[in-house]
């Protein structure tokens, strides 16, 4: 797609109400995660073929990105209208509400989606997530096995299933996914921070060390990594070692909820366990919460989609 980006260009540049070019350019510019770009020129697209569900479907998709839900919720649900039987805008509808936590509307949307394409690996893993967040972990390995068959490549998946089988306590399973999806994803510390978890419950402190370590240098602000690496450190005898908050000597200093988490579990290991347990309460609420997968760097779901 981005090979195409000049000759759309180009076309525009002769045509610059050429609707079709437009939206093909601004889907362009969504891949290539340009998503200012590719809003303006959808937008431009819509305003010359207001009845186009493609080009609103993919505004729509934009606006996820963007964690702009209630706008992603609007064209997805104009391109519906315009066209019921659009699985791909249902997934993606779908995938909106599971990110708003309205996970029943997530299912019908998905179902529906999956029943339109059976083989549609997507839509399958974003509903075995839904199911996952629900609790329903069956369920969830269910979707996500059907999902890697056709595309045993998608870090996000593989990770998503190596969560499923940690929160079944079938840490080796866990622990193989874990491993692939890193070798696939290196940056994806969402991974790395749930493979330490795996490790801790198998009691491998020091690998479990290491990896939420890795996890919070890739994403220092988010603090139940933080919160994982500094009660690794506890774990193993190494309270010294247990840092302030997510940044090394010479960082910048830590945000108030990362600090708030890490203070709370030194607490905690000193027996200052209702105070220490009030801190960790107050820094978790405080932190930016983080969706399954929000943050995995080239996985396909959430990060491109369909």
């Amino acid at each position: 797609m981005r090979r195409a980006l000049p000759d759309l260009s180009r076309a525009i540049d002769l045509n610059s109400g050429y609707a079709w070019a437009l939206a093909s350019r601004g889907k362009t510019y969504r891949l290539m995660e340009r998503y200012e770009e590719a809003l303006a020129d959808l937008s431009r697209a819509i305003e010359l073929d207001p009845g186009d569900a493609w080009a609103l479907a993919s505004r729509g998709k934009t606006y996820r990105l963007m964690e702009r839900y209630e706008e992603a919720l609007a064209d997805l649900s104009h391109a519906i209208e315009l066209d019921p039987r659009d699985a791909r805008a249902l997934a993606n509808r779908g995938e909106t509400y599971r990110l708003m936590d309205r996970f029943e509307e997530a299912l019908a949307d998905l179902s529906h989606a999956i029943e339109l394409d059976p083989g549609y690996a997507w839509a399958l893993a974003s509903r075995g997530n839904t199911y996952l967040e629900t609790n329903r972990y069956e369920e969830a390995l269910a979707d996500l096995n059907r999902a890697i068959e056709p595309d045993p490549g998608n870090a996000w998946t593989l990770a998503s299933r190596g969560e499923t089988y940690r929160l079944m306590e079938r840490y080796e399973e866990a622990l193989a996914d874990f491993n692939r999806s890193i070798e696939l994803n290196p940056g994806g510390a969402w991974a790395l921070a749930n493979r330490g978890r795996v490790y801790e419950a198998m009691g491998r402190h020091q690998d479990a060390v290491a990896d939420e370590v890795h996890a919070v240098e890739l994403d220092p602000g988010w603090a139940p990594f933080f919160a994982r690496r500094t009660l690794a450190y506890l774990l193993t005898g190494r309270a010294s070692d247990a840092p302030a908050g997510p940044g090394r000597a010479g960082d910048l200093a830590p945000g108030p909820a990362e600090a708030a988490v890490g203070s709370g579990l030194t607490h905690l290991y000193t027996g200052r366990y209702e105070e220490g347990a009030d801190r960790v309460q107050q820094g978790c609420r405080a932190g930016p919460k983080r969706r399954l997968g929000a943050r995995l760097p080239g996985a396909d779901l959430p990060a491109y989609g369909p």
